[in-house]
């Protein structure tokens, strides 16, 4: 594989090859797939829930308990993660925003609004 361009798909063998450092790395599309989900909820989701949630608290609209609390904040992320991926790709669906309000309400009132 001298004369490749990197990275390179190879769809006989379904897997995708990367070179970094002289080193050729294989990656089959399941963990490509993978990792793009873990990257989205890890980084971007978890991002998108924290600065909901700071806007909450200084408004007011959740306690400093709830701010804190972890399983609060994986419930939510949680909640909103499986409702943005519901919602992908359709015309229809909610976006982001009203994904996160909506996972709001559910997860506050499985908490409920005064913990």
């Amino acid at each position: 594989m001298e004369n490749i361009k990197y990275p390179y798909y190879s769809p006989s063998e379904n897997v995708v090859f990367v070179k970094k450092n002289n080193n050729i790395f294989t990656f089959t599309l399941e963990d490509i797939e993978e990792l793009y989900s873990v990257i989205r909820k890890e980084v971007y989701f978890k991002e998108d829930v924290r600065n909901f949630l700071d806007i909450a608290y200084e408004s007011g609209d959740i306690d400093e308990e709830k701010y804190h609390n972890l399983d609060f904040f994986d419930d939510l992320l949680n909640e909103y993660y499986n409702l943005r991926l519901d919602n992908d790709g359709t015309t229809d669906g909610l976006n982001w925003e009203e994904c996160l309000e909506e996972a709001f309400e559910k997860v506050i009132n499985d908490y409920g609004r005064d913990i």
